[in-house]
């Protein structure tokens, strides 16, 4: 019998962290733009059937990531003040299980 992806994504995560499906978590130290592109990214996913967890820290890792789409086992990062480079830093601390997606926050809310 195969394991479903969101149960080998939810597996990563550290529950501790009170994670809770289809919560969209606002952090403060961000840009309103980069909230709002989160909260309307992770809206239209789940929109279309995908389950959705936000601001998800993983157990043993140091950093949190932005969105994590445990349909298809991708973790969602935004980018607005943040350089591509210094994003793709973080990826070390993220599950090598996991795949890794960026988009532009001022795209996400223009285009999508």
């Amino acid at each position: 019998m195969k394991i479903p992806q969101s149960v080998l994504t939810e597996r990563e995560f550290d529950l501790s962290y009170n994670v809770k499906e289809g919560v969209c978590k606002f952090n403060i130290h961000n840009s309103e733009e980069h909230e709002m592109a989160k909260a309307l990214l992770m809206f239209r996913m789940m929109h279309n059937g995908h389950k959705m967890f936000s601001e998800v820290i993983f157990k043993g890792k140091k950093a949190r990531a932005d969105l994590v789409n445990a349909t298809t086992g991708t973790i969602i990062e935004l980018l607005s003040s943040e350089k591509i480079e210094d994003a793709k830093e973080k990826e070390k601390y993220y599950p090598a299980s996991l795949m890794i997606q960026y988009y532009d926050a001022k795209d996400v809310l223009t285009k999508y």
